[in-house]
């Protein structure tokens, strides 16, 4: 009996917990790094995921907890619960230079252009907000 590794079941990438019955809508430790499997059993793969009211980012069928960004795009803290309409400063200097960066409702950075958040608008640039900047 398989327990605690990745199991091809129905033709789907799956996962036997410790008493080796398949995960469904539960997660799973594979060499120290979480996995997580669905309502049809099948792990979650590449991807932005809801659980419960948190969203989770996923690679290679892993949980990114690295905390900071992933691909430019978003960020997860430690644990790996996605930045979502939430402020985030921009230490790395590396792609678009140190600042304040946004990260809007579907978790992605804003690059762009002008956006509305809590009342007020905000210019962004290359991901970063631009402050004490003339606008031409």
């Amino acid at each position: 009996m398989a327990t605690n590794e990745y199991v091809w079941y129905d033709g789907m990438d799956c996962f036997a917990g410790a008493d080796g019955s398949l995960l469904k809508n539960a997660w799973g430790q594979y060499q120290g790094r979480w996995v997580y499997a669905g309502a049809d059993y099948q792990l979650y793969y590449d991807g932005i995921y809801q659980i419960g009211s948190e969203y989770y980012l996923f690679e290679d069928f892993f949980l990114y907890t690295l905390g900071g960004e992933y691909e430019n795009y978003y960020v997860t803290n430690g644990s790996g619960v996605l930045y979502r309409n939430k402020w985030y400063v921009d230490t790395t200097g590396e792609p678009n230079g140190v600042g304040w960066a946004y990260y809007g409702s579907d978790g992605r950075r804003i690059y762009n252009g002008t956006k509305k958040i809590g009342g007020s608008w905000y210019y962004f640039s290359n991901g970063i907000m631009l402050a004490d900047e003339f606008i031409n």
